[in-house]
């Protein structure tokens, strides 16, 4: 998926190293713990070879995980997990009432239509018997042991917006209509994490002939920058960043901060 995913250019990925691209398939499920354990193998090579990893990405919670480790929550198999996406596809507002009796601490943190946190918390409580917010209470383990240095790019939501926008027009040029559509045709469906991922639906939509091209990128465009400003609400909030870059001195910022490859 890369141009729904926005995924490196050939050109960016001769100019360094990259990892952890490409690594799964659009139906597979993601935790954070797998996630924590990928990245532990390749931060011993980098660290063998010499070098500085870089962790760069929007989502504050995997960061989380590898500053701070991740509490003792067991495996789940995966027929419960399709069981329970399955029965999600029909009766979405069912489960999230079962999870309102089961977790309702973890039931108010979630929003209703949020599939696939919903089905992750009923499975964890089906397959041990207590909640998923108990698990998430327990002691974390697992953390990097890193010297780490936090950098968070902040800049005004005008220039967020103003690229937003442009990267919809590159991905519409390069094709994501038929990156979507190829997706569909190798049999992967919207409720799998692939397609279910931000920015899939309104393409999906329009694919489907429910709603115009225009259209499918106005809401795009809308759900991308909603996103937008809920991850730069947690660099003000929750983000303990060392150094805040702001336009328009990011890219000179960085040369200087981070160490050559």
């Amino acid at each position: 998926m890369p141009i729904l995913t926005a995924m490196p250019s050939a050109e960016e990925f001769a100019a360094a190293p990259h990892e952890l691209f490409e690594v799964l398939t659009p139906d597979q499920v993601y935790s954070a713990g797998q996630y924590l354990a990928d990245v532990r193998h390749v931060v011993e090579d980098v660290l063998t070879a010499g070098k500085t990893p870089l962790f760069v990405g929007g989502t504050g919670f995997y960061l989380k995980v590898l500053k701070e480790g991740i509490s003792p929550i067991p495996e789940v198999s995966a027929a419960l997990v399709t069981e329970l996406t399955q029965e999600a596809q029909t009766n979405l507002p069912a489960l999230y009432a079962r999870l309102q009796g089961a977790d309702p601490t973890l039931a108010t943190q979630l929003e209703p239509g949020d599939t696939q946190r919903i089905v992750r918390a009923l499975s964890v409580q089906s397959a041990t018997g207590k909640p998923l917010s108990y698990w998430q209470g327990q002691p974390k383990t697992g953390a990097l042991a890193l010297d780490w240095t936090c950098i968070a790019l902040a800049p005004p939501k005008a220039v967020v917006d103003a690229r937003i926008d442009a990267r919809l027009e590159q991905m519409i040029e390069k094709g994501v209509l038929a990156e979507v559509a190829s997706l569909q045709d190798q049999g992967y469906t919207p409720d799998q994490p692939g397609l279910s991922s931000l920015g899939a639906g309104p393409f999906l939509a329009h694919i489907a002939g429910e709603i115009s091209l225009a259209e499918a990128m106005r809401q795009y465009a809308i759900q991308q920058k909603q996103y937008a400003k809920r991850q730069l609400t947690w660099v003000r909030n929750s983000y303990a960043a060392d150094i805040t870059l702001t336009e328009p001195e990011i890219q000179q910022a960085l040369a200087a901060l981070i160490p050559a490859a």
